[in-house]
This record gives C-alpha cells, sequence and structure tokens, in this order.
C-alpha cells in the first residue's frame, strides 16, 4: 500500500547573495519571504515585491540573481508509520542538498527529472523541518572544465554544457536568458506498507484489426520468503472487447505475453478512432488486494522506415497499424520559460493540437520533460509524440560522470511514459549530429546519442523506435559526404546534401522554394508571424510604436527582422500599426499553408513538423499560438489546411492544379467548385470518390488574376480553401479577400 501527503504550498525563501556564507542556523536570522511551491524563485521574488514582472519588463532584474543560493524551508507535520518513508520531490532547479530536521538526507544536481530520499529513521511523530538548500548553478558551472571537442552552439551557452538543467534557460534564440533556481515540481512524503507493485508495463509486439501481441511485464518489492504466495490479476477492457487473466507470482518479476483477437485499435486524430484499454494490474495474497495499478493503453503498432540518404523508397516514412502514415503538427517549446509553470498549459496546448488536426507533436530537446498529464491528454486526442532526449545544438563534454547522469535519466524517462500510445519514438537529440558534422567529424563518436541513450531505452521500453539525432547524420551518410570543414553557414548551404530527415532553414526567406525539396521528413521549418496587438501591449505599452526599440528586443523571428514578411507578400507598407501586425501574420499563415499543402500533394513528402507550433515567451516569433494562448491567423489557416478531408491547389507558374485529399480510414465521396477572383459563380467543378488514405488530381490549368476559392462537399460538409497566385500583393487587396473568407477559413 502507497499513500501520499502533498508537501507542496507555502516555503520560507531565504536569498543568500554571492560571499554570504551558507549555513541552516544562518537562515531563520534573514529576512525571508513566502514561497508557494511549486515555483521558481522568480515567481515569489516578483509576489513579494521584490522583481519586477519579467514577461513585461524583460529579465535583465532576474539576472542579477545568478550568483545567489537559495534555502526552502517549511514545517509539517507527520502522523503516518509505515515500512518505508520518501520525500519525493518532483523537480528541483539544479544543484542541491535537502535537510530533514537538521540532517542531510540527499543531494542531487539534475533539474529534468524527479528525486527520491529515504527519509525512516529522521522523520518525527509530529512536527518536521524541510529544508532544501538550492546551490547558484552559474557558480557551480564554474566546477567543471571544457575541452576542444566542447562546443555550445551559441558563445554564452558555454557554461551549460556539463548541466542537467534546460537548455534554453542559459538564453536561445527564442527564449531569454533566465538562469533559475526553484522547487519547480510537486513535493510529497510517500509511505509504503507491506508488498507493492513497482511497475505494470504493456508493449504492442504487433497489431492488427483481427490480432494483437503484447507484452505484458511486472515487477514487485517480493521478497524469496514471499515465493509463490501472491497472484498478479490483469485486466483488459474497451468496449465489449474484455480479457482477464491470473499470473502466479513467483519471482518478483515476470513477464507474460497476451493475445487479443479482434483489438479495438488507436489511430491518430483524423485518422480514425482514439481507442483506450482501461488497465488494471492487482497483486493479491489469499484472494485479496495488496496493491494496484490502473491506466489506460492504446493497442497500436507504429514503424519507421528510413534509410541513409534522401529519396530512396520509404525513406522517413512512418505507418500505423500498417497504414502509410503523413504526419503535420508541429514542434512544442516549453509554454512557459519558468518551470513550475508549464504544467498548468498541457490541456490548453493539447487542446490547440487536436483543433488545427495535428497528428504529431514534437517535444524539442532544448527544453524540458513533460509530465505523463500531458500524455495523458495525447493518447485521448491521438497525437503522436516525438520525444527528443534533454540534448540540443551542442557537442557536448565527454565524461563518465556526464554519461552517468544521461543514462539514469533516460531509464527515468522511459519508464514514466513507457505505456502511452501517444509515445511514438525517441531522438537522442535536436541537432547534436551537426557539430561533429561541420568540422570534419563523425558523429558517431558521441555516446550519449549512439551508446547510453539507446541501451537505457532498449533496457527499460526495447521495442520504441529510437532515432539518435535530429537531424540524423547516419554512418553511410557522412562516409559518402562528410570529411569538410563547414562551419561557415554559405558553405553549409553550397556543400549540404539532402537528409531524410531535415530541420529546413536554408531558404527560411522565400517559403515557396519548398515546393523543390527532395527531403523525405520536415521535422522543423518556420516562419515568423506578429502576436496580436493585446500581446504585444503587455510588453510594450498601450502606445506601442511598430519599429519601437523595445519591439525589436523581442524579436526572435526565424528571419531576423519581424517585419520581413511584409515585404515579401506585399506591393505596399500598411500604415497602422494594427494593420502591419496582420500583414506579418498574413505572411506566416499562407507560409505554413503552403508547406503543408505541399507535403500532402507531395507523395515522398511524408511529414512537415512547423517550428514552432506554441511560444514560452511575450515576444515575436514563428509559434501559431502565442505565449497567452492567443492564436494567430496561421493557426486558423492551418486548421484549414490540415483537415482530414480537403481540396488543395498546387501553383505552377501561372496556373494550378487542384488534388482531393483523404486523410481517414474510409472511402469519401468528394465535389468541389472552384471559383476565381471573387466571382460569384464557379468556373469549374469536380467530383469523385477518394479511396482511403489518398491524394486525387481532379483539375488542372486553372487560372485567375489574384485568387482562388474551393469549396468542397463531403459527408455533408463544406470546406473552403483559397491559394493566392501573386507572388506580391497589395495588402488592402488581400485583407478585403481576407474579410470575404475569414469566417469560412476559422469555423
Amino acid at each position: 500500500m502507497v499513500i501520499r501527503k502533498t508537501l507542496n504550498g507555502a516555503y520560507r525563501l531565504y536569498r543568500f547573495e554571492d560571499g554570504e556564507d551558507f549555513a541552516l542556523g544562518k537562515a531563520e536570522k534573514k529576512e525571508w519571504i513566502t514561497a508557494e511551491v511549486p515555483c521558481n524563485v522568480e515567481t515569489a521574488l516578483t509576489a513579494a515585491g521584490k522583481l519586477e514582472d519579467i514577461y513585461r519588463n524583460g529579465t535583465d532584474e532576474a539576472r542579477k540573481e545568478e550568483l545567489c543560493d537559495w534555502y526552502f524551508v517549511r514545517d509539517f507535520t507527520a502522523e503516518e508509520t509505515a515500512d518505508k518513508v520518501f520525500l519525493e520531490f518532483d523537480g528541483i532547479d539544479t544543484f542541491f542538498e535537502v535537510y530533514l530536521n537538521g540532517k542531510k538526507i540527499g543531494e542531487g544536481e539534475n533539474a529534468l527529472i524527479s528525486h527520491r530520499f529515504e527519509v525512516g529513521g529522521v522523520l518525527k511523530t509530529g512536527k518536521n523541518e524541510l529544508a532544501v538548500h538550492i546551490f547558484s548553478t552559474l557558480k557551480k558551472a564554474f566546477t567543471f572544465q571544457n575541452t576542444p571537442v566542447c562546443v555550445p552552439c551559441l558563445p554564452e551557452n558555454a557554461e551549460s554544457l556539463h548541466i542537467r538543467k534546460p537548455a534554453y534557460q542559459f538564453g536561445w534564440d527564442i527564449f531569454p536568458r533566465v538562469l533559475s533556481a526553484g522547487i519547480t515540481g510537486d513535493v510529497s512524503l510517500v509511505c509504503e506498507s507491506g508488498v507493492n507493485l513497482k511497475r505494470a508495463y504493456l508493449s504492442v509486439q504487433y497489431a492488427s484489426d483481427r490480432r494483437a501481441g503484447l507484452q505484458f511485464f511486472y515487477d514487485t518489492d517480493l521478497s524469496a520468503s514471499d515465493y509463490g504466495k501472491y497472484v498478479l490479476k490483469l485486466s483488459l477492457r474497451c468496449k465489449d472487447s474484455e480479457y482477464a487473466y491470473a499470473i502466479p507470482v513467483g519471482f518478483r518479476s515476470g513477464v507474460k505475453y497476451l493475445f487479443l483477437e479482434n483489438p479495438y485499435l488507436w489511430w491518430t486524430n483524423g485518422m480514425g478512432e482514439q481507442n483506450l484499454y482501461d488497465v488494471k494490474a492487482t497483486l493479491c495474497k489469499d484472494g485479496e488486494a495488496v496493491d494496484e495499478q490502473s491506466f489506460r493503453f492504446g493497442i497500436r503498432f507504429l514503424e519507421l522506415k528510413r534509410s541513409d540518404f534522401a529519396g530512396e523508397r520509404d525513406s522517413f516514412c512512418f505507418y500505423l497499424n500498417g497504414k502509410e502514415l503523413k504526419c503535420y503538427g508541429g514542434n512544442i517549446v516549453p509554454p512557459d520559460v519558468l518551470r513550475a509553470n508549464v504544467a498548468n498549459k498541457y490541456a490548453s496546448l493539447v487542446a490547440d493540437l487536436k483543433e488545427s488536426h495535428a497528428n504529431m507533436v514534437r517535444i524539442w530537446g532544448g527544453g524540458v520533460y513533460f509530465d505523463e498529464a500531458f500524455f495523458d491528454l495525447c493518447d485521448k486526442a491521438g497525437i503522436l509524440v516525438w520525444q527528443d532526449f534533454m540534448l540540443a545544438c551542442h557537442s557536448y563534454p565527454v565524461s563518465e560522470r556526464l554519461e552517468k547522469a544521461v543514462f539514469e535519466e533516460a531509464e527515468q524517462i522511459v519508464c514514466r511514459y513507457a505505456n502511452h500510445a501517444s509515445l511514438g519514438l525517441y531522438c537522442g537529440s535536436n541537432e547534436t549530429d551537426w557539430p561533429y558534422y561541420c568540422v570534419g567529424l563523425d558523429p558517431k563518436a558521441d555516446a550519449l546519442t549512439r551508446s547510453v541513450l539507446p541501451k537505457a531505452i532498449f533496457k527499460q521500453d526495447p521495442n520504441r523506435i529510437y532515432l539518435p539525432s535530429t537531424p540524423y547524420f547516419s554512418e553511410e551518410y557522412v562516409k559518402a559526404y562528410g570529411g569538410k570543414f563547414l562551419i561557415d553557414l554559405d558553405a553549409i548551404v553550397e556543400n549540404r546534401k539532402d537528409l531524410p530527415d531535415e530541420h529546413y532553414w536554408w531558404s527560411r526567406r522565400d517559403f515557396r522554394k519548398f515546393a523543390d525539396i527532395s527531403h523525405n521528413f520536415v521535422s522543423e521549418i518556420g516562419y515568423s508571424g506578429a502576436p496580436s496587438a493585446q500581446t504585444i501591449c503587455s510588453f510594450a505599452g498601450e502606445n506601442f510604436r511598430w519599429g519601437d526599440e523595445t519591439l525589436k528586443a523581442r524579436d526572435y523571428s526565424t528571419e531576423g527582422d519581424y517585419a520581413y514578411g511584409i515585404g515579401y507578400c506585399f506591393t505596399d507598407m500598411p500604415e497602422s500599426r494594427e494593420d502591419k501586425i496582420l500583414a506579418t501574420q498574413i505572411y506566416q499563415a499562407e507560409a505554413y499553408k503552403f508547406l503543408v499543402e505541399t507535403a500532402r500533394i507531395k507523395a515522398d513528402l511524408n511529414g512537415v513538423l512547423i517550428w514552432t507550433f506554441n511560444e514560452g515567451w511575450p515576444c515575436f516569433t514563428s509559434g501559431v499560438v502565442d505565449y497567452y494562448g492567443r492564436r494567430k491567423l496561421a493557426f486558423y489557416y492551418l486548421k484549414n489546411s490540415q483537415r482530414p478531408i480537403q481540396f488543395v491547389f498546387a501553383v505552377h507558374g501561372d496556373s494550378c492544379e487542384g488534388y482531393f485529399v483523404n486523410g481517414t480510414l474510409r472511402e469519401v465521396k468528394c465535389r468541389v467548385r472552384i471559383f476565381g477572383d471573387g466571382k460569384t459563380q464557379p468556373f469549374a467543378e469536380a467530383e469523385c470518390v477518394c479511396p482511403p488514405l489518398s491524394r486525387v488530381r481532379a483539375a488542372e490549368g486553372l487560372k485567375a488574376k489574384a485568387f482562388l476559392v474551393s469549396e468542397m462537399l463531403a459527408e455533408g460538409k463544406t470546406a473552403y480553401n483559397h491559394v493566392a497566385l501573386c507572388r506580391k500583393i497589395s495588402f488592402a487587396e488581400y485583407k478585403a479577400f481576407l474579410d470575404t473568407m475569414y469566417e469560412k477559413i476559422v469555423r
């Protein structure tokens, strides 16, 4: 039996400046403020009036705290008695020591995972004092030494390479530097009595609509004297599909293979239903339950077929339950610059993804690991998760200490996520092959992504797909094209050869070149659009003017200039600030629409994940949902382009073709009428029966002066779409067109 008592809530927070001697007894004599745990220290300081609002005023003042130590203290009462008692922290950032009743019970140096410390013999019945001392990350960083192999992606990131802490906090191209500290996750007192079920794990070995094979693994804390005295009862239920098993328990852990006839399969958003089985594993003795675990489990079989070079058959293509899966969605960055605030945004984030008709999301490797609650939501929504491990852009140290830390981190994360249907694949890192390849080295020398991480996955979740990095430079690719020094971006563009999966940043100022790519999957590509005037006012004030220095300070655009898109799309510059905002949003919306619709038409382009779907800071960047959850125009264009059943255009010179696209598992009868330049009568019509998971060319030679509009009827529902035929157009003309189309697009 396991009993949890929360120790969240009000803590006394003490601040120790650089050079100030820290000791437990001295803290009680200092001034303190209240910190509502979980929290970052910036939140507590702001609430106490000690720090200005970083979201409005920036992080310059917060950076003055980088050399400080912090001391969180609270009293609590313990009345529980148990065989074993633990203190459990779901997140402490980063280097810390934990004291209970004045005695040190543990320490750690990883902000990305949970920590657990046994406290039996130290915990008192009655009043107890818990204290957490968090050291200055910056001062700790200076105790490590880099070597020539250590290459940070930005000079100001050099101190981060040895430290298991969110990389973006050291400053990134989408985040300000906030080298925070805090108790960023839940704190619990955990009491365990008797025999407990430690793990219940299910894995799909194969699956079709006729039969599925599953592996069930369990682990307990039984001792040798318990041999043969326990039975594990396992049940699975979804609709009218029910299975029950009684598994005799001898050794503390075991495996059983399950075979399910006519299972209800789990499919991605828009493709089919998200069927989830209710699973219960109950450990019993003499017919009585002593412990149990329950969870929901989707039966699906995911494959990734890939090759070493772009353009080859089945090069980087996902198959779900034997069906080819075109992937659409985006990259997710931490939805808040402060780690403790991230979980508050899971529900709205997944709801936005589902409504946009996304079926895949990539958790970027420069951020944080999300809680299981996020995966629960993705299970229900049908969103596959591409999960990066938290390694990003750098060439990391060759270090036994780091390898050990990453292995332990990976084991914990893999066990946490393993039962989720939404977990599609693990990826070793974000862009860490690049630092090797660009200086003529072979990325296979990276022990973290080539050895440490795959071993951890194989140990705890052996059937999960693993990709060493994104983009991934295989040994064969490096043999063919490596051995060159390409540190200059122009040299990279000139000499690079297409990879099957790519982060496509080569033509970031002309999205129409995307139609010519030969990559088979694009897991990053971004175009920027301004947030709403309301969001800009939150950091620039009500009277901001376009071009203000405050706006430039928040410019994290992929093009390097938040106003770039206006000149790309329009022949004139809008006058009002609201129209300038709209103009940049039109540019972004047209870009993302073009990317997705190109992928839906190209047979060998198997997926596009935009960079980014969300934003974790009020700024100008490439997200389609801003920090405050306000949707940009691009969100609605994506939602329209990614509808499971839609009619899309492909421009060729001064004319275009039209295609029905069907991303569902069912046959669909479609009919379309095509209009030109605002006319009320169609000049072309077409209809056909679209097979499941297909694209059908229905029209060609379509021409108009500026715009074509499609009105498609399928399964009793009408969907509209458009294409802008001109490279540039007057803003007033586009705005007038948008006024007529907006309601049709956003509904």
